[in-house]
């Protein structure tokens, strides 16, 4: 639970940042190492919750950006991150229910995934 918590106040903490693309603004400051990490385990999270709660919209600025991320950190540190994004809404699912944890992400997310 701790980690999910971690992953959804880096997500937060980066829209609010401004260094996640949304509809209001483009922002087009290059990320900081702990900036991708944080990112690209987000958008694990994302990713999975984009197919599990069948989303019809996930922000393709955020997509890009995970791939610049990527390219900064390496594909296998990247996919790692990814995991864990991953598994912190798998053990979400578990605590939660998938219902209400996709209400949660539609929520928190607004700019990023949508139904």
């Amino acid at each position: 639970m701790r980690h999910f918590v971690r992953v959804i106040v880096a997500g937060i903490c980066m829209i609010c940042s401004g260094l996640v693309p949304d509809a209001h603004a483009q922002n087009n400051k290059p990320a900081t190492a702990n900036q991708c990490e944080d990112h690209l385990k987000v958008h694990g999270l994302l990713s999975r919750a984009y197919n599990q709660c069948n989303f019809t919209f996930y922000s393709r600025g955020f997509t890009i950006q995970a791939d610049d991320c990527t390219r900064k950190l390496g594909e296998k540190d990247s996919k790692q991150l990814l995991v864990q994004g991953t598994t912190a809404f798998d053990e979400r699912v578990k605590q939660m229910g998938l219902p209400t944890l996709c209400a949660k992400i539609l929520k928190d997310f607004p700019y990023t995934v949508r139904q």
